[in-house]
């Protein structure tokens, strides 16, 4: 290996040109740049005040003062950069690893490009997937693969070939997405044009979404929710009760509510149910239509869907606690029936033990002629001796032995 020196006094300036190979890029606390490569591939670099200019070569690593700006006009390789200030990858034929930066800008990377601990990072076109972690600003203009960040502040891609995928950011701004996008914990706002696959948001401010060609879910929803059209199913829940929602969805609707208050206005072309044990006050209900509200004031809940719509508590989608709890929009609610009255028992004949001709047996039981007692005078019989005594045909004497006589 061959090696070459420039002793430097404060920031310096570096450009590599045309590198058929891989560029290995680190910077360190030395005052000096190093180029190093084998003795026959040693690129031609040219030192005039401040400036490095390393034309050719084939693989070289390069070592620089930490706060050097480094510009990466042509690699035909991989490039492969830590611990400098500022960089600039124009034309990059390999794939890019970056980490350790404070300003990064990409014009071109033709496969994949990865960012580790970077302040603002913006950029052109990378033709592979982009992965970044704990960065500051970001600015794409197109990423024809996949896009991953975790922990990012503002986020701005104009477009997204493939999926997005992003764990905890500021704010998320993206024109086009053509694959599924995947959004968790987001301080600030949402917004998008079109979503080619699915969307599933967990924790944003506002949010505000033009198309979805998939499904779309949401939990926790601290602002406004605004969808214009999901082809397929919508699932929201944890809306903020104070706030305006809006979503229209083809498919099926499903809505989770927080405690409130908050006011609906559903409407679907198929079923509208909801949970009983939610107390809604209903204030309209037919098979289109159901507008309703829990609690006083608050915001409302706008969503028209094409398919059926289901209303719960948030946390138990579809009536998962139970079953047969369920309201059908313009079905009444049929009363409770009346429990029939129970019978009168009739009255149990009485029996004369021990009369003539009886005789007892040897355990003590009396059976043989037993002459049965009269039954017991009818609720008839009675009513008529009463009322022959009240009229004066009979006195109370004579009422008396007509109902011994008849046992009653």
């Amino acid at each position: 290996m061959d090696e070459r020196n420039f002793s430097v006094e404060g920031p310096a300036q570096v450009h590599i040109q045309n590198i058929d190979g891989d560029l290995e890029v680190v910077g360190w606390s030395e005052g000096q740049i190093s180029v190093v490569a084998d003795e026959d591939e040693m690129p031609d670099a040219q030192w005039t005040e401040g400036v490095l200019v390393v034309r050719g070569g084939q693989d070289m690593q390069l070592r620089l003062p930490t706060n050097s700006q480094l510009s990466v006009e042509r690699c035909d390789g991989d490039v492969s950069l830590a611990n400098v200030a500022t960089v600039s990858l124009k034309w990059v034929g390999g794939d890019a690893e970056v980490q350790n930066v404070t300003n990064l800008n990409v014009e071109f990377v033709a496969s994949d490009l990865a960012v580790r601990n970077a302040g603002n990072v913006s950029g052109g076109q990378i033709q592979g997937d982009f992965e970044a972690h704990r960065i500051g600003n970001i600015s794409l203009a197109r990423v024809s693969g996949d896009v991953t960040l975790h922990q990012a502040q503002e986020v701005t891609i104009t477009s997204v070939m493939g999926d997005l995928t992003i764990h905890e950011a500021q704010t998320i701004t993206a024109a086009q997405v053509y694959g599924d996008a995947t959004l968790h914990m987001v301080s600030g706002n949402v917004q998008m044009e079109v979503v080619r696959g699915d969307v599933q948001v967990e924790s944003a401010e506002q949010v505000n979404i033009d198309s979805v060609n998939g499904d779309f879910a949401v939990s926790e929803a601290r602002g406004a929710l605004h969808v214009k059209h999901v082809n397929g199913d919508a699932r929201l829940q944890g809306l903020a009760s104070e706030a305006s929602h809006q979503v229209h969805a083809d498919g099926d609707l499903a809505i989770g509510l927080t405690p409130g208050p908050v006011r609906l206005d559903v409407r679907a072309h198929g079923s509208i149910r909801w949970d009983r044990s939610l107390g809604l006050n209903v204030e309209m209900d037919n098979r289109r239509q159901l507008v309703a509200s829990l609690g006083e004031g608050g915001g409302q809940i706008t969503a028209t869907t094409h398919g059926s719509a289901a209303i719960f508590a948030a946390g138990d989608e579809r009536g998962r606690r139970g079953r047969g709890r369920w309201n059908v929009a313009g079905t009444p609610v049929p009363p409770v029936p009346p429990v029939p009255p129970i019978p009168p028992i009739p009255p149990i004949p009485s029996v004369r033990v021990g009369g003539p001709g009886a005789r007892t047996s040897a355990f003590g039981f009396t059976f043989g002629n037993q002459p049965r007692q009269r039954a017991a005078a009818s609720a008839e019989e009675r009513a008529a001796i009463l009322r022959m005594l009240s009229e004066g045909k009979i006195n109370a004497e004579q009422a008396a032995r007509l109902l011994d006589a008849l046992g009653g």
